[in-house]
């Protein structure tokens, strides 16, 4: 296995990356320093850039403009190096279902090259970290979604990659198997020392993060912990369905002073302490209002704050 234990490094760099087809930009001049030994959420809607992003750092498409480099290596001019380092997972299975899950993994490990005697330990060790060793022997086709995704791990750490590169690993899980893959991921971060770099439109994959980058429109919006990003917000949310949110929202800002804005037609009213405007902000609707509801702040609102549309929404 390749050592991991550099925690220092940088793991991917990329300075002004900007990528176009035709006329139409999808990366628009991306910087991003990421650390080795870290996990990090690219968040973002469908159509964000995320998926050329990611096939930019597999080697899979060159940059238009910028510089981008994979432990040091330029991605544009030393693709071989790169690929030795680097361990995919892409959105559409690349698993034979034909064949067993060790089956797999053993094929796997001779396109890489791997010693013929290191082969078979090599992948039963792999299936134990993700929780298939019991299930070595059946083939793929019988596998549940959830499983599949976590063989698609297996072949890609196999070799022992320095960086794992995943392109939405989490759509089409059920919730379960999803918790299951960010337990996993986590695992390989804080006991294998994997730097985890994947692409989601999930928040609770980007709330497991140490690391959330937003992306919008091929723009990076924000770069930080979940937490830190949460806390961007400067309080709760406060959130009305109402019939007609503009001329509330103008009500509630003119009458009751509060910061109400409309967003996805709800007036929503982020503050300190919003819980306790809730009594006059009820009074105020009277039978006006549909429903209402607090929360604590999530990468969703964020996104809401700075785009002003949900992560769920395409561009």
């Amino acid at each position: 296995m390749s050592d991991k234990s550099n925690k220092s490094a940088i793991a991917v760099r990329v300075d002004h990356l900007s990528h176009s087809f035709g006329p139409r930009v999808v990366l628009n001049d991306l910087t991003i320093s990421l650390p080795a030994g870290q996990m990090t959420a690219l968040l973002g809607p469908n159509g964000s850039g995320k998926t050329t992003l990611f096939r930019i750092l597999t080697t899979l498409l060159r940059p238009v403009k910028g510089i981008v480099e994979i432990f040091g290596h330029d991605v544009a001019t030393n693709a071989a190096a790169i690929r030795g380092l680097i361990g995919v997972v892409f959105q559409h299975p690349a698993i034979d279902p034909q064949l067993t899950a060790f089956e797999n993994l053993t094929y796997h490990a001779r396109l890489y090259g791997v010693a013929s005697g290191e082969i078979a330990p090599r992948a039963l060790a792999c299936l134990e970290q993700v929780d298939l060793i019991d299930r070595a022997g059946d083939k793929v086709k019988t596998f549940s979604g959830g499983m599949k995704r976590r063989l698609e791990i297996a072949k890609a750490i196999l070799p022992g990659p320095r960086l794992l590169l995943l392109d939405e690993p989490d759509t089409g899980l059920d919730p379960g198997a999803r918790q299951h893959l960010r337990d996993l991921l986590l695992r390989l971060v804080r006991e294998q020392g994997t730097t985890v770099f994947t692409t989601t439109h999930l928040m609770e994959m980007a709330d497991a993060a140490d690391r959330v980058l937003l992306l919008h429109q091929g723009k990076m919006l924000a770069d930080g912990s979940p937490g830190q990003l949460c806390s961007s917000i400067g309080g709760d949310v406060l959130t009305l369905d109402v019939a007609d949110a503009e001329s509330v929202a103008v009500e509630l800002a003119a009458q009751l002073h509060l910061p109400a804005r409309v967003i996805e037609n709800h007036v929503r009213v982020e503050m300190p302490d919003v819980y306790q405007q809730v009594s006059r902000v009820v009074e105020r609707m009277g039978t006006r209002l549909n429903s209402l509801s607090v929360s604590r702040p999530t990468l969703n609102d964020v996104f809401l704050k700075l785009t002003g549309n949900g992560l769920q929404s395409p561009e």
